[in-house]
């Protein structure tokens, strides 16, 4: 998909003009986008790269992880000498979203990623046990994962801030254009929608099936809200 590069402009209202013309030349010079600069105006679209750099660092957006298949358990043993109480693992698997059962054990969705597999592998040999989770014998899996990853929290700001997005959009559609408080109004939902998707697990979207995707969400804000 093609874009504006004045729409992607608006997602960083921030940046000052030459500051958002290095950040455009920096995204292209790693090849996370394309720019298409004879079109008028000039566009901008994802590379592959650039789609899997947004997936990582947004898991909301990838389709991986929405169901409870391929779980993995990781149980904390005796913590080797490079990592006395496994602060550093700890911190690594919040980074991929793993899931603190306690401090000892932590659920990990899908299969492990090839930054926690070499790490368990080069320091974490016989300190850390890695089984599958796909069967619970005793335990409400629904219940307690929802209630570990605050699920209903969550829900209520996803929810909140795609009632805002709506009420924007029938603004911006009475008055074809946005005052100036309108504009801080739309920054702030979008400041407020990124820091969530930060935050969201992508089991979110098992436990509610019913929300709008990220994407649609985007789609709406860039498509409807251009300022």
């Amino acid at each position: 998909m093609w874009i504006a590069v004045q729409q992607l402009q608006c997602v960083v209202p921030q940046l000052s003009a030459a500051g958002f013309q290095s950040l455009l030349f920096l995204l292209e010079k790693r090849e996370f986008i394309r720019v298409n600069r004879r079109s008028q105006p000039n566009t901008v679209s994802l590379t592959p790269y650039g789609l899997e750099a947004l997936k990582q660092e947004f898991p909301a957006f990838s389709s991986k992880g929405r169901s409870f298949e391929q779980q993995r358990l990781l149980l904390f043993l005796e913590a080797p000498q490079s990592d006395r109480n496994f602060r550093f693992l700890r911190q690594l698997l919040l980074k991929h979203y793993a899931i603190p059962l306690t401090r000892a054990v932590f659920l990990y969705q899908g299969d492990l990623s090839e930054v926690v597999e070499k790490e368990l592998f080069l320091r974490y040999k016989n300190s850390v046990v890695v089984v599958s989770a796909d069967t619970w014998l005793v335990g409400d899996r629904y219940k307690i994962i929802g209630r570990k990853l605050h699920m209903d929290d969550l829900f209520s700001i996803y929810s909140g801030i795609s009632n805002e997005i709506d009420r924007l959009i029938s603004i911006k559609e009475m008055k074809k254009t946005f005052m100036d408080s309108e504009k801080e109004k739309f920054n702030l939902v979008y400041d407020r929608f990124l820091r969530l998707l930060v935050e969201l697990h992508p089991l979110f979207f098992l436990y509610f099936p019913q929300v709008r995707s990220p994407e649609e969400l985007l789609f709406q804000l860039r498509s409807r809200l251009v300022l």
